[in-house]
């Protein structure tokens, strides 16, 4: 089958496209990925991406636009890129068969498009919108959530990233629901280009993502900083970026890698020792989040740091694989102090945190999943 995925983001990196592409190949589709490139002007570039075992052209739309802007500052931007998810799917409808579209700023004009065409069309949740975005009215937020449902509803196929999503779009009656969580494939190799900062015998804190609001980054890097014996490996990109390469500038335990592709991250993250995925929990998405972060930490076997009442925290209890957190700088302190106090037991920590992944997450059972679905549209 011909598969264009389609995504919101630069996917340089993104590690649930990157993975979805990369297992669609293996298993015999051809893929194209369209992208949004928020940092450009341009109408239309060609790129390759290299995967983990694959190879996937990916069209980039360069409308520019912020990450974590808001729908005010992006509105213009969202406008025109979906004016260009149209024309390109319309002008190139005899050249795939099916669109895997991701979130509902993609998933609106994919599925206008495929109804028009008669093409088969997913939809792939990785935020339920108005839970994921600070909307200015609710009225707006009352309208989207009305259209989001009606993609879902439509949708061929739903895919949602964990169980409890299930409560989440539970206004909707999906066709065909699958869960696909957002784990790393073990496949994936490390880069050995990335090389490690700081001083051997510190402890290393480690986080490597979109530098936004909500994920108490800020509040984690001054309160590192006031460690002597713990430094903080940032990188990504995003609206802090700025203020973290300040940071790293200013604080000699403190340092930024920039943008970092896949196999950077793991690299990265597999030399450090603590992992943090802290999300607002006052923020209703962020109840049903499924952090990057936490699947990384559970394949390489790290301990993790995660806020109350957020994503995984029952299954961090439940196992114990790390430890959770007040969502305020002191809290963070606090955490990282806990942790440091059970040094010695750190690797009994890993050792269960790889056998949950292998388990429960693995990116072995996800394929699975991703073959049955696609078997069955």
């Amino acid at each position: 089958m011909r598969i264009v995925l389609v995504r919101a983001t630069e996917v340089m990196p993104d590690p649930p496209v990157e993975k979805m592409a990369n297992t669609l190949i293996s298993q015999g589709h051809r893929v194209t990925i369209l992208a949004w490139d928020r940092s450009n002007t341009y109408g239309e570039r060609k790129s390759v991406k290299r995967l983990a075992n694959a190879e996937a052209d990916i069209i980039h739309f360069g409308i520019p636009a912020k990450y974590s802007g808001g729908i005010k500052a992006n509105f213009k931007g969202l406008l025109l890129f979906q004016i260009r998810i149209l024309r390109w799917l319309f002008q190139h409808r005899k050249e795939y068969d099916a669109v895997h579209a991701f979130d509902f700023d993609t998933g609106f004009a994919s599925l206008m498009c495929c109804r028009l065409l008669r093409k088969k069309f997913i939809y792939h949740v990785l935020d339920y919108y108005v839970e994921g975005h600070i909307l200015p009215s609710r009225v707006l937020n009352s309208i989207i959530e009305f259209f989001e449902i009606r993609v879902i509803n439509a949708a061929n196929a739903t895919i949602i990233c964990t169980e409890k999503r299930i409560e989440q779009i539970r206004k909707a009656s999906p066709k065909k629901l699958y869960v696909i969580h957002n784990t790393p494939d073990t496949v994936q190799q490390s880069d050995a280009s990335v090389s490690m900062k700081g001083c051997a015998g510190k402890v290393k804190i480690v986080y490597v993502g979109v530098l936004s609001r909500m994920r108490l980054l800020k509040e984690t890097v001054e309160a590192v900083a006031k460690m002597d014996d713990v430094e903080m490996h940032i990188g990504g990109f995003g609206e802090y970026e700025e203020w973290m390469r300040d940071a790293a500038e200013k604080y000699s335990n403190i340092f930024f890698y920039g943008k970092l592709q896949y196999s950077e991250t793991l690299a990265l993250e597999k030399q450090c020792d603590i992992m943090m995925a802290v999300y607002d929990p006052s923020i209703r998405n962020h109840k049903y989040a499924a952090p990057n972060k936490f699947y990384e930490s559970i394949m390489l076997g790290k301990p993790i740091i995660m806020a109350f009442d957020t994503g995984y925290d029952d299954v961090i209890t439940k196992n114990d694989i790390g430890i959770l957190t007040e969502y305020s700088e002191e809290g963070i302190t606090n955490a990282v102090n806990a942790l440091k106090a059970r040094r010695d037991e750190w690797r009994d920590m890993g050792e269960r945190a790889i056998k949950v992944y292998g388990n429960s997450y693995s990116w072995s059972i996800m394929k699975e999943r991703i073959g049955q679905l696609y078997s069955e549209l």
